[in-house]
């Protein structure tokens, strides 16, 4: 199976060195000839000249500034229209287990120097993740790191999410899509169809299945499915009978549960829990 691309950045663990909400004063001015960490920039205001590495920008709301250590920078912000602006300094490493210990790694983040957030959904929703995640810092309290990693988690995917799809995905899609899937692991069990999920975000039909195969990968119906297979699995393991498997998964037709078995995982499954035990 193909990997996803997303899935070697599951697992990272952010560390934090400074995070700050900056409304810059006429004089403000950035002169940091070797930075030492990562660092994020969300401009939501203002405008500001930039040089990186020998390069110079002009930049303003809606960008996002990514910076790697060793990289050198100097900005000064305008003097007639301020910048604004969320900035998180931080490192990271990638854990994985290897089958034998705890190893590391560090995988490239895929970001340019200056990147343009151009969907105002997610523009909105990443000023809300910056601006919670500088509230949490400011704070201080002993849950402050685990909370910072869980926001700045979201910020990152979202991020992540956008720059690897092969057009830039409305978040408003993503929103719509991931609603429905979180409606799918609550009411898997029941009897859903293609409308009754689209009418979970007054959308049609249509439409769900086409921002569910950019969002998702893969048709509603087909997710559906696959939901319910993996939870008959945890049933079965937990030694229920087939029969109060089906029931408890959403069928209530033997024949078709196992052909719908068998196309996720290739075998049946009685073949499947055999397997297991083995």
């Amino acid at each position: 199976m193909e990997m996803n691309p997303l899935d070697k950045y599951q697992n990272m663990i952010p560390h934090f060195t400074h995070v700050v909400h900056r409304v810059c004063l006429p004089s403000w001015q950035l002169t940091n000839p070797a930075m030492e960490k990562f660092n994020f920039m969300l401009i939501y205001d203002g405008e500001a000249s930039l040089v990186c590495n020998g390069k110079k920008y002009a930049v303003s709301k809606g960008q996002l500034l990514f910076f790697k250590p060793r990289d050198t920078r100097f900005a000064r912000t305008s003097s007639t229209d301020t910048m604004k602006c969320y900035a998180v300094d931080f490192t990271y490493t990638c854990p994985f287990f290897d089958g034998e210990k705890w190893a590391f790694e560090m995988p490239k983040l895929p970001f340019d120097t200056v990147e343009y957030i151009r969907d105002p959904v997610l523009l909105t929703r990443l000023i809300n993740l910056f601006d919670e995640l500088t509230r949490i810092w400011l704070l201080g309290s002993n849950k402050k790191v685990i909370r910072a990693r869980s926001v700045f988690s979201e910020i990152l995917f979202l991020l992540l999410e956008w720059k690897n799809s092969s057009k830039e995905l409305n978040y408003d899609k993503i929103r719509k899509a991931e609603k429905v899937l979180q409606y799918m692991g609550t009411h898997y069990h029941e009897k859903l169809t293609l409308k009754h999920l689209a009418d979970q975000v007054s959308i049609s039909a249509p439409y769900l299945s086409s921002i569910f195969r950019e969002v998702i990968g893969k048709p509603p119906i087909e997710k559906l499915i696959e939901i319910r297979i993996n939870r008959a699995k945890e049933l079965l393991l937990d030694g229920f009978t087939l029969s109060d498997v089906i029931t408890q998964v959403g069928y209530n037709d033997v024949f078709y549960f196992c052909r719908s078995f068998k196309n996720v995982e290739g075998i049946s499954p009685k073949q499947w829990l055999k397997s297991q035990k083995e």
